[in-house]
């Protein structure tokens, strides 16, 4: 509730105004009764009541102003007092205030520093604001270009055109964590990692990495070891079905050792196995027991000429 600085004035002046209509009131009463008969006319009524009533408006009216003075000084305390609770109660806000920024600071400091060799902090709006001092050389942009309030879009403009060197722009904006690899144009490689922070931002954080793994090509001496190690471990699993006239499991083995057979050019140990899978498909066991006896010899010239051949 707001107090009113004039009130106390009104105040006294109808005080004032009131206590001088009473004394008027009173001094009519008081002439009266003293002065036995009344007045024979209204002048001479109030050239008796002038001196009377004169000194009952200046004690009335200095009775007001008096009450109006403590009335005054009763608000000037209370307006002091208010204001005085308001100013230590935005003194105190302010420190608080004070307090958090700096433990606000002090927290990005330790996160920065903790991410180290490069790392920046992205805030809600996926603009820059803050970062450590190796961030700029890993993310390969103008140490100078870097300040806060820097869009994430702007600062992937600024690294260098490459398709392999860019910042996750679209990963980062995700609000989901991830990773990613890219190159530099020095040939280095950087592993890019962004994390969510807890107030809606994004931690960014840079670190070379090893060049990934080349894939080690085979030679075709050993493509070869590889075929024979096929061949001749199903050899066997074939001859066995075989025997057993299980015709199904015949099948599945006579079609992958002739799968790997065509694949290394081993036509005649290929077209062996055609026969023996299609009787085995056909359930005609004869067949597949005419056709089988000469599939080890068969399978063993063409590993030879296989092994054989140059690297």
């Amino acid at each position: 509730m707001e107090l009113d600085p004039d009130r106390p004035l009104r105040t006294a002046m109808l005080l004032g105004g009131a206590a001088a209509f009473g004394a008027l009131a009173w001094a009519v009463t008081l002439h009266v009764l003293a002065l036995g008969p009344l007045p024979s006319s209204i002048l001479d009524l109030g050239i008796r009541l002038i001196p009377t009533v004169l000194c009952s408006m200046v004690l009335a009216f200095g009775a007001g102003l008096w009450f109006g003075r403590r009335r005054l000084a009763v608000v000037e305390a209370a307006l002091g007092a208010a204001s005085q609770a308001r100013f230590a109660a935005v003194q105190d806000e302010l420190q608080h205030a004070a307090v958090r920024a700096e433990a606000e600071t002090r927290r990005i400091a330790l996160l920065l520093d903790s991410a180290a060799p490069g790392a920046a902090l992205f805030d809600g709006q996926h603009c820059l604001s803050a970062w450590s001092q190796g961030f700029a050389a890993l993310a390969e942009v103008p140490e100078a270009a870097l300040q806060a309030g820097l869009p994430l879009a702007d600062l992937v403009r600024l690294q260098p055109a490459s398709p392999t060197g860019k910042l996750s722009r679209h990963g980062i904006e995700s609000g989901i964590a991830g990773a990613a690899r890219r190159q530099r144009r020095d040939g280095s490689h950087v592993e890019d990692r962004w994390e969510p922070e807890a107030g809606g931002g994004m931690l960014l954080t840079c670190r070379p990495a090893a060049p990934p793994r080349q894939a080690t090509p085979f030679s075709a001496a050993d493509l070869a070891a590889l075929c024979k190690e096929e061949v001749r471990t199903r050899m066997p699993r074939l001859q066995a079905a075989i025997a057993a006239g299980d015709a199904p499991a015949a099948r599945l083995e006579a079609h992958a050792i002739r799968g790997v057979a065509a694949s290394f050019g081993l036509d005649d140990l290929a077209e062996t196995l055609l026969v023996v899978e299609t009787a085995a498909r056909a359930g005609d066991l004869a067949k597949l027991a005419t056709a089988s006896p000469g599939l080890p010899q068969c399978a063993e010239a063409g590993l030879r000429r296989l092994l054989h051949q140059p690297a």
